[in-house]
C-alpha cells in the first residue's frame, strides 16, 4: 500500500511541483540577495508560486487519471480556493504592509528610511501564473514518463 501511494502519479507530480518551485525560489532570491539563505527554502511567497503549482499539478493529475468526475470537480474547487487565497492574501499583507512603514516613519521621522519591508506574505498575479505553469509541465512529464 505505502508502495503504491508513494509512486502514485498525482502524488508525485504534488510533491515534484512544489520541491522544483522551492528550489527556483531559492535560486532566485540568492541571485537577488546575493547569496543564499535556508530560509529561502521554505519562504512561502516569491517567483514562482509553489501553491499554485501543486494546487494545478492535483488538478491535471486528477485529471489525466480520473477525467471529467466529481473527484475533478472537487480538486478544482480546492485549487481556486488556494489560488485566491494566496492573491488575496497578499493585498492585505500589502495594506498592512503600508500602514506599519508609514507608522515607522512617522514616529521616527525617517531614521528607518533604509528598512524595506519586503512582501513575504502572497503572492503576484505573476507568481501564481508561473506556479500554474510549472504545475502543468512536472505532471504532464510525470504521466508521460509513467
Amino acid at each position: 500500500m505505502f508502495k503504491e501511494l508513494i509512486t502514485n502519479p498525482i502524488i508525485l507530480s504534488c510533491l515534484f511541483s512544489v520541491v522544483i518551485a522551492q528550489l527556483i525560489k531559492t535560486i532566485d532570491l540568492s541571485r537577488k540577495n546575493s547569496g543564499f539563505h535556508w530560509r529561502y527554502l521554505f519562504i512561502a511567497s516569491g517567483f514562482p508560486s509553489a501553491h499554485t503549482a501543486t494546487v494545478t499539478a492535483l488538478i491535471l493529475g486528477v485529471f489525466l487519471t480520473e477525467g471529467i468526475s466529481t473527484l475533478l470537480v472537487v480538486s478544482l474547487v480546492l485549487s481556486l480556493i488556494v489560488i485566491r487565497d494566496v492573491l488575496g492574501d497578499r493585498i492585505f499583507a500589502r495594506q498592512q504592509e503600508n500602514l506599519i512603514n508609514d507608522t515607522f516613519h512617522k514616529i521616527f521621522e525617517g531614521e528607518f528610511e533604509s528598512i524595506k519591508w519586503d512582501n513575504l506574505i502572497g503572492h503576484s498575479i505573476k507568481e501564481v501564473f508561473w506556479g500554474l505553469i510549472l504545475g502543468a509541465v512536472i505532471t504532464s512529464l510525470v504521466f508521460y514518463l509513467k
